[in-house]
């Protein structure tokens, strides 16, 4: 799907491991240096890996062995988020997506986490929300979410990571309005 799609970003919003339980088979090196094969054509080697506040960046390379084609994949994995629960702070999380955005060269972000509807349906809900707010357009989150449901039966799995999209709109809207009020200083705060 990487090769395919010619995606640069996956977005991986689980562990491993989670209280005892395997949420995500390894599918990169763990050591630098190393190699691992993805698949009969495709081998991924890991370049770099970084420790940042609430996830880790992985850069790896994924070379088509038949061809020689090497295209380099940022591989993110943010920690700050249990499993069928929420962030504790949206700010941790809205780092990871501005990240996300900024690395993207080309192709969709894919993102997934342990079933791929829960944590994956709210960064997927909120970066959209985030991208309209962008370009000063109407959203409507329950309407958002309506529609990917459609897409993928269970997305945004729980009423609190329902909750949390709307959380974190009003956060980033609320800083957007304070920041618009220190520009113009002759407005009411």
């Amino acid at each position: 799907m990487v090769w395919e799609q010619n995606s640069t970003v996956i977005a991986m919003m689980t562990q491993e491991v989670e209280g005892e339980k395997i949420k995500c088979q390894r599918y990169w090196p763990s050591i630098l240096g190393t190699t691992t094969m993805a698949n009969e054509r495709l081998r991924l080697a890991l370049l770099r890996m970084q420790q940042l506040k609430g996830f880790v960046v992985r850069v790896m390379a994924l070379e088509d062995i038949q061809t020689g084609e090497v295209r380099h994949i940022s591989h993110l994995n943010f920690t700050a988020w249990p499993d069928h629960d929420t962030p504790s702070h949206p700010e941790d999380l809205l780092t990871f997506i501005s990240y996300m955005r900024h690395i993207r060269r080309s192709g969709p972000v894919i993102t997934h986490c342990s079933a791929g509807i829960g944590r994956s349906g709210t960064l997927i809900c909120i970066d959209v929300v985030l991208g309209l707010i962008s370009q000063d357009l109407e959203f409507d989150i329950s309407d958002l979410v309506r529609c990917m449901r459609l897409q993928r039966h269970g997305m945004v799995q729980t009423e609190g990571q329902y909750v949390f999209c709307y959380q974190v709109v009003l956060y980033v809207l609320t800083h957007l309005q304070a920041e618009e009020q220190k520009a113009q200083p002759g407005l009411p705060q």
